[in-house]
């Protein structure tokens, strides 16, 4: 493999060994060291998007998973032999479903 020359003019090579001399003082501080003073308030501020997202996780935890009264009422109609199921729109879910997978 061949290595092309090499200029020590070159502006790469040159920032490079500056770098290099670069004292302590000069050289930026790293994201560790960079310390901030506390505050004596902290303050944070949630975004709209953050907020809405807030909100909908309260709805959802005070939501139940199970409607009983829902269960109930469909058990009955089973029972009774009353369920009827609308074929067209199953099939209807059952594609919107699988489409909605497939672009995902």
């Amino acid at each position: 493999m061949k290595i092309s020359e090499v200029h020590p003019e070159s502006q790469g090579l040159q920032n490079i060994q500056q770098a290099g001399r670069a004292t302590p003082a000069e050289k930026s501080p790293s994201p560790q060291e960079v310390k901030t003073p506390p505050s004596a308030e902290d303050k944070i501020d949630l975004s709209v998007r953050a907020k809405e997202m807030k909100k909908i996780h309260g709805i959802l935890e005070t939501t139940p998973e199970v409607r009983a009264e829902r269960v109930a009422a469909l058990k009955d109609l089973v029972q009774s032999g009353e369920y009827r199921v609308q074929s067209d729109a199953l099939a209807d879910k059952m594609l919107k479903e699988s489409l909605f997978e497939l672009n995902r």
